[in-house]
């Protein structure tokens, strides 16, 4: 999730800014390269809700980017601003502000005024990582308030497993979720998902605000975390324009291309993704993407990453470099089909994820075949 959402807000893939997972942060020049400032710049009010550290801007060090990240309202503090300029290291922030909001937690804590909070137990446990309704209510509050355009990036969490959340027992009407990853819970936490989506759009809708409004809807990873299947990405342009549907492959790092692209902004070099509504897309377009490892086994060569994708065509390759093994598949209904001499081998694949891994500074000898 930290990866992704970096790429979503960054235009740019997660090997490139070495952001795989939490607490991998943004480095240099890349912690200023990204979606929210060139709109705030623009005069955007930018908002980010999340979940604390892992859908968070101040973890992964995007800087200059949100003016409000998880109903924290950020102002530039002269200290820091001070710091940054005498050292001349955009990890000096992050540090600071990492020392700080720790020490404040546990000073927090001892005097119980609010209890320390297990970034682990806000993923995994429903009870532990706020109400979804919680975070409508903020969007639509903070959408009621600003008097600026606004760009905001909201990350819900009611259908993260292995235990879900919802507002109404549907599909599950009757039982209780006594084991992890129970489907008849799922089907209620995207039901719930479905209604919180509903009621932003009636909102927009109500205030006449729908038609000057882009709507992003996406996901990166599935059920018990799968990315070799085909996950939403769903767009609505002010006037249905661009309605239909996109047949290529895509890619969550596409969308910062696409939005500058319909909003007529130039669109920065260092970003990595295509424009979804313009450019011209091969259908073999490979994409790729990274699976990152337990901590506790972060090491040399590979560090972070423990399986590497491939997606070309209707084609999947899944290679863990850490334990030398390989997946391989088709997607069912995949809309992206090549005819039969576009379509790679396995062998073909494993070869293209060694050269993306080569040629982005890993050592590969350990897995040619």
């Amino acid at each position: 999730t930290t990866a992704s959402t970096t790429a979503i807000l960054t235009g740019r893939e997660p090997i490139e800014v070495d952001v795989m997972r939490y607490p991998d942060i943004l480095k240099g020049i890349d912690a200023y390269n990204h979606l929210p400032g060139i709109l705030k710049n623009y005069g955007y009010t930018t908002i980010q809700v999340g979940v604390n550290s892992y859908v968070d801007a101040h973890a992964v060090n995007l800087l200059s980017g949100f003016d409000s990240i998880n109903g924290e309202q950020l102002i530039a503090s002269p200290v820091l601003n001070t710091l940054q300029r005498l050292l001349g290291d955009s990890q000096v922030p992050n540090f600071l502000w990492t020392i700080s909001q720790r020490a404040s937690d546990r000073i927090k804590h001892i005097f119980f005024i609010q209890q320390m909070e297990n970034p682990i137990e806000a993923v995994l446990d429903p009870k532990a990582r706020g109400s979804d309704q919680d975070r409508v209510d903020m969007i639509l509050s903070m959408l009621d308030q600003s008097t600026r355009p606004v760009f905001m990036i909201a990350h819900f969490m009611g259908t993260h497993g292995p235990e879900f959340s919802f507002e109404d027992q549907v599909y599950s009407e009757g039982d209780m979720e006594d084991n992890p990853w129970e489907l008849d819970f799922y089907d209620d936490a995207i039901a719930s998902f479905d209604s919180h989506v509903e009621r932003i759009y009636k909102s927009l809708q109500e205030q006449g605000m729908l038609e000057y409004t882009i709507l992003v809807i996406y996901s990166d990873h599935g059920y018990r975390y799968r990315t070799h299947v085909r996950l939403p990405l769903i767009i609505h342009f002010p006037g249905a324009e661009f309605a239909g549907e996109f047949n290529h492959n895509s890619a969550n790092f596409d969308i910062p291309a696409t939005l500058l692209d319909y909003m007529g902004l130039p669109r920065p070099d260092w970003m990595d993704g295509s424009s979804l509504i313009s450019d011209e897309i091969p259908d073999d377009r490979p994409i790729y993407s990274i699976i990152a490892g337990s901590p506790k086994k972060v090491a040399a060569p590979f560090f972070q990453i423990k399986t590497v994708q491939a997606v070309l065509c209707q084609q999947w390759y899944q290679l863990n470099v850490q334990e030398q093994r390989s997946r391989s598949g088709a997607f069912d209904d995949s809309s992206s089909i090549c005819e039969a001499d576009q379509i790679p081998t396995d062998d073909e694949l494993h070869e293209m994820i060694i050269q993306y891994l080569d040629q982005h500074g890993y050592e590969v000898d350990s897995l040619v075949p």
